[in-house]
């Protein structure tokens, strides 16, 4: 799926539960070497940024870490619960060994009150 010439994934995670959504690369390409950054926002181009992920965790254990080839995302439950239940927006972006920043993909973050507590 794309929009606006981007390719687009929409993701959606309860605020009662981690999330962990492990990105595999295409044939003949890696993530090994790289670092990555994911931010949520309530719209693309707010200026505020509800979470802010990357390869350093978050005080309460969120991150980005490469395993073999694939980029894993892992959101602890605690940082779920701190972002409104909402259609919110988020975007990945991937550096290279050299520095390079690439659009890896984005789109709708859906966050969905959990019901099990």
């Amino acid at each position: 799926m794309t929009c606006c010439g981007l390719p687009t994934l929409d993701l959606q995670a309860a605020n009662n539960a981690d999330f962990r959504r492990s990105i595999m690369p295409s044939k003949n390409y890696t993530f090994n070497g790289f670092s990555a950054q994911m931010q949520i926002r309530s719209e693309p181009g707010d200026a505020t940024v509800l979470l802010d992920l990357g390869m350093i965790q978050t005080a309460n254990g969120s991150y980005f870490q490469i395993v073999g080839d694939a980029l894993v995302l892992t959101i602890k439950k605690a940082d779920l619960a701190s972002l409104p239940v909402a259609n919110l927006w988020y975007d990945i972006v991937v550096t290279d060994q050299t520095g390079l920043e690439s659009y890896l993909f984005g789109g709708r973050f859906v966050v969905l009150e959990g019901i099990t507590q």
